[in-house]
């Protein structure tokens, strides 16, 4: 039993709440799960928040302060990677910086359904901003799995080490903006695991834009300057719809914003537990989904790491 997990915060273009990051980062460290390193993924925060950080937890936790201007979906794959260089984790938990734990027993219970049920992917539901795009809302009363193109909001959820072993990221890091939770059911059929969301017996507090929204990304400046729909605001490549929208991935089974019919799955290459039943589709999505050393070199982006 083996967790990261990565506290994301921005200080880009938005008032830093460093007196919130420190009560986030306090409630992680009071979690009751045994083998969990905190490290905090920091993008381009202000020299005195970071200095304040360090002060306040020194060796307790991990520190990637990133320095080059990044989409959080870069900036987490990033931290990941630096931190698993000498060490691999079972898991890796995702936390918004608007959102605290409210119990000592919410990575825990969290990590309980993520190891015992074939996840790639373990959410808990947010107070706010789950992001459902549903005719009718799920009962959640009961542990529930995410069908095929469905999804909910990345705020607080364990990513399991096999889509690390086979993806070599975590993140989608093609999207500069929205849209990146439509792959992630495709993500983990592809490799034959499923999306599991804890019942609503445990919930986490999630308060809205405490850093800004896609920072130094704006989706609807995007949108103005280019006209292109939200679903097309690309990182490092000049179109995320000309990627996805291509034959193989068609035939292989890939949807993506299926919530507004940008590309629907073809059902027909999963089975009835909605695992892929090709070994097209985790290639493609390795290809498709992920940037190439080429388009985007992790390697070059200015930060400073320390255990």
């Amino acid at each position: 039993m083996s967790l990261l997990a990565v506290y994301n915060t921005c200080g880009i273009d938005c008032s830093e709440k460093l007196d919130w990051y420190i009560t986030c980062i306090r409630a992680l460290l009071e979690q009751d799960i045994p083998d969990c390193r905190v490290v905090l993924s920091s993008c381009r925060n202000s020299d005195a928040v970071c200095q304040a950080l360090q002060q306040e937890f020194s060796d307790k936790i991990s520190y990637n302060f990133i320095e080059d201007v990044v989409p959080v979906n870069v900036s987490f794959n990033f931290t990941v990677l630096r931190a698993t260089e000498h060490r691999r984790y079972d898991g890796y938990l995702y936390i918004d910086s608007g959102v605290l734990t409210q119990s000592n027993d919410t990575v825990s219970r969290l990590y309980d359904i993520f190891i015992n049920n074939n996840c790639g992917i373990a959410s808990v539901l947010p107070s706010n901003d789950v992001g459902f795009h549903y005719e009718q809302t799920p009962d959640f009363t009961q542990h529930y799995v995410v069908p095929l193109g469905k999804a909910v909001n990345n705020h607080f959820q364990i990513f399991s080490d096999t889509l690390l072993g086979y993806y070599h990221k975590l993140l989608p890091d093609i999207f500069a903006g929205h849209c990146t939770e439509s792959v992630f059911t495709f993500m983990c059929a592809a490799l034959k695991l499923k999306w599991l969301v804890h019942n609503d017996s445990l919930l986490v507090e999630h308060i809205c834009d405490v850093d800004k929204q896609s920072a130094g990304f704006c989706t609807h400046k995007y949108v103005a300057q280019t006209n292109h729909p939200t679903w097309d605001h690309p990182f490092c490549i000049p179109s995320i719809v000309n990627r996805l929208l291509v034959k193989d991935a068609v035939n292989a089974g890939l949807g993506y914003e299926e919530s507004r019919h940008v590309l629907m799955h073809d059902t027909t290459q999963f089975d009835s537990d909605d695992y892929c039943i090709n070994d097209d589709l985790k290639d493609i999505i390795k290809r498709k989904l992920f940037l190439t050393k080429e388009e985007f070199p992790y390697h070059s982006i200015r930060h400073n790491y320390y255990e």
